[in-house]
């Protein structure tokens, strides 16, 4: 091509750009937008495509040439951010249609031999798992393959393979096992956000998001391994996954966008997908990488890493770039992905609602038989066990598969004394799931007195040593044994019952209130 000729191509492309981002009001801090398209295509390939190729680093500049500040625009981010990314973060690429993915490499892997992965469900549910049904967000799990996806995706096949350990698109005892730990995994990451992970196809109307008055979106994660997809999107096999940045809660073109992509030709053990699968979607809420130093990628230290990295830790939790030397301190993830500001490209979810005051007087009633959350750093949660007159004791399980949770737990009396605590020092346990994440506390004898059991999310070390209490967050359970707690007081016996035949009908019971409320007010019999 001529000098001339480039110049006016590169004129094209800049009107192209500057008219698409005008036309849908980016202004200096925008959400990302870009040409709507007509809908998901059913051949992969971008009918709007505006560069040649997916191109990363100083081949993406000078591609763009004197189109930066467009292709800057397009993607909420201003030309000398966009450029810094560009030289900066070898894994960062332009897309056909001009728009910011990551394109990810697994640092660190575990050996998938020394923890093979195991069915904890019944097969029948591998593909009906939830763990927050009826959540306005969704992140679904596609493990069986796909006929379209969307159109700013640019590849030569028009329908990708599933998940297979075996090439046998059906899948096995070993791939029900596969699929249901990585959802284990994936749900626990997301646990303190209202959004559910499923395994079960919500249809598209659950993920696409038509424009900014639908509340009900998500994104899906696409787990395959088709080579074929994986060589037109990827490159290298040592590529484990790829993603949009900042696009969850896209209202104009969500369709296009999506889905995220995880990879499993060469990279199938449950720990590898399940971690690409929540860095990938990490994208799609906005983030960028956790490094170190001249590091893209941290992998971690002792037995932690962050999910924005790339390290297989027993311990792998979201991150605010705290430790020394990251390549994005202040980088805060919890603060990111739980953004409600319309013209930025972080957020889409919010945190579930607390099931439990942090203090004596505003403790849970009782103690929840499915469990509960901690969802922040500030988070603790206190929960009332009744009058408990013989041995106490209190047991505090994390998840039990890949936790993010490191547990305290305290027992107190209701004056809020602490009568006896426990917080174990976390290890690598099997070397996939840490150990010393739960905790328990006893006492010998109750006395007659109303007991309450506090949870709270720590750490371990330091953040350079092991991880602080920023994303100590996620799921327990509580195991209790209070000796005559559930029957020491309770309301006396009913006397002096009456009824009437009278229209309306009405009974009328008498009985003698309890002598110890547990130490918060009675709100019902």
């Amino acid at each position: 091509m001529s000098p001339s000729g480039s110049r006016v191509a590169r004129s094209a492309l800049s009107t192209v750009l500057l008219t698409t981002a005008l036309a849908l009001g980016v202004s200096s801090a925008p959400s990302i937008s870009a040409p709507a398209p007509d809908g998901p295509s059913t051949t992969g390939l971008g009918a709007t495509d505006l560069l040649p190729r997916t191109v990363a680093g100083r081949e993406a500049l000078r591609v763009v040439g004197d189109d930066l500040p467009a292709v800057a625009e397009l993607n909420g981010r201003s030309p000398a951010e966009l450029r810094s990314m560009l030289l900066e973060e070898s894994s960062l690429v332009l897309t056909p249609a001009g728009r910011l993915a990551y394109r990810d490499v697994l640092a660190d892997r575990s050996d998938p031999s020394s923890n093979p992965a195991r069915a904890t469900f019944p097969e029948s549910q591998t593909f009906s798992l939830h763990s927050r049904p009826g959540s306005q967000r969704t992140i679904f799990l596609d493990f069986d393959g796909a006929t379209s996806f969307g159109s700013y995706w640019s590849t030569s096949t028009g329908t990708v393979d599933g998940f297979s350990l075996d090439d046998d698109p059906g899948f096995n005892a070993a791939e029900h096992a596969v699929i249901q730990e990585v959802w284990q995994r994936v749900a626990e990451d997301y646990a303190p956000f209202d959004v559910d992970v499923t395994t079960e196809d919500p249809g598209q109307a659950a993920i696409t998001r038509s424009g900014t008055g639908d509340q009900v979106y998500g994104a899906r994660a696409q787990i395959t391994g088709d080579v074929q997809a994986h060589a037109d999107l990827c490159g290298s096999q040592f590529c484990t996954g790829i993603a949009y940045i900042g696009v969850f809660d896209e209202p104009r073109e969500h369709a296009a966008l999506q889905p995220a992509w995880a990879f499993t030709a060469y990279f199938d053990d449950a720990a590898s997908i399940a971690e690409t699968v929540s860095h990938e979607v990490g994208h799609n809420l906005g983030l960028d990488h956790h490094g170190k130093g001249s590091d893209d990628y941290y992998a971690g230290h002792a037995n932690w890493a962050p999910i924005m990295g790339s390290g297989l830790k027993p311990v792998i939790q979201w991150s605010d770039g705290s430790y020394s030397n990251a390549t994005r301190p202040g980088q805060d993830d919890l603060a990111m992905i739980t953004d409600t500001n319309p013209n930025t490209i972080e957020g889409g979810l919010s945190l579930v609602a607390d099931e439990a005051g942090s203090t004596v007087a505003t403790a849970a009633s009782s103690v929840p038989s499915a469990g509960a959350l901690i969802t922040s750093r500030t988070d603790k949660d206190v929960f009332a066990l009744g009058t408990c007159t013989g041995p106490v004791a209190v047991t505090a399980s994390a998840a039990p598969v890949s936790p993010n949770l490191d547990i305290r737990l305290d027992l107190l009396d209701s004056a809020g004394t602490v009568l006896d605590t426990d917080d174990p020092a976390s290890d690598f346990g099997d070397g996939s799931t840490a150990g010393g994440m739960g905790a328990a506390v006893s006492i010998d004898e109750g006395a007659g007195r109303a007991l309450f059991a506090r949870v709270d999310g720590v750490g371990t070390g330091s953040v350079n040593t092991g991880y602080d209490d920023y994303a100590s967050i996620g799921h327990y359970t509580l195991d209790v044994t209070c000796s005559g707690g559930t029957t020491a007081d309770v309301p006396g016996q009913v006397s002096g019952l009456s009824a009437s035949s009278a229209a309306p009908t009405t009974a009328t019971a008498t009985w003698s209130a309890p002598a110890d409320d547990g130490g918060s007010s009675i709100t019902g019999y």
